[in-house]
């Protein structure tokens, strides 16, 4: 799989785990970055593409240290363990 896709699935699997939070939780800012991200990596050079990956690695580390309604992190072991096994092929 090339880099693009692997982006635009990544995101995808990132929108499911934002949708499956419980209620209460503040996800659209999140959503906005995926959006960008999303946007960006459809539309830029191959040779771009890395910058597009450094934003998706920036929104990782930010759902690490970014508390769901639930008191967990919003990608937290559990969480992540889910999201990696519905978005690898």
């Amino acid at each position: 799989m090339d880099t693009r896709a692997v982006i635009l699935e990544t995101c995808n699997g990132i929108r499911e785990l934002l949708a499956s939070l419980p209620a209460g939780t503040e996800i659209r800012p999140h959503q906005r970055v995926v959006e960008t991200v999303q946007a960006k990596a459809r539309l830029v050079l191959d040779e771009q593409l890395p910058e597009v990956g450094h934003e998706l690695s920036a929104l990782f580390r930010c759902l690490r240290f970014t508390e769901a309604a639930d008191g967990g992190m919003i990608l937290n072991s559990d969480r992540y363990e889910r999201f990696l096994t519905k978005s690898l092929p």
